[in-house]
């Protein structure tokens, strides 16, 4: 991965273990849990996004499809994601004078996922 693909607090794959960055620069990753030295970041593996991921983070089914969603603590903000494409399509639903909707791109691995929330206002530490 490239390190501009990620964000302090971002969950990622090194070594075989889930690990949270914690510090960035141009070549490497830093993580949490007293890891000291920095890793680079080629060697970085994203998590995939997963339906029991999604469960451990307050996410549930909604309709009558395979689909699950997460709403908000404000209300404001609904989270869709589509088993059958395995993406999370992101609408971010303003109810306040009039019903506005936006989309952003699909996300596949849990760092989109963040980042996706991020964008929405949402301050939510996964849970893997």
């Amino acid at each position: 991965m490239k390190t501009t693909e990620l964000q302090i607090n971002d969950w990622v794959m090194y070594e075989g273990e889930p690990r949270r960055i914690t510090g960035l620069d141009e070549n490497f990753v830093y993580f949490e849990k007293g890891c000291t030295k920095c890793r680079k970041a080629t060697k970085i593996i994203p998590i995939p996004l997963t339906s029991a991921i999604l469960e451990r983070n307050c996410f549930s089914p909604v309709g009558p499809g395979s689909s699950m969603g997460y709403l908000s603590e404000d209300g404001l903000t609904e989270v869709y994601w589509h088993k059958e494409y395995k993406y999370v399509a992101i609408t971010l639903d303003l109810y306040q004078d009039t019903e506005k909707s936006y989309d952003f791109p699909p996300a596949y691995y849990v760092h989109q996922l963040q980042r996706a929330l991020r964008v929405c206002g949402i301050e939510k530490d996964i849970e893997l």
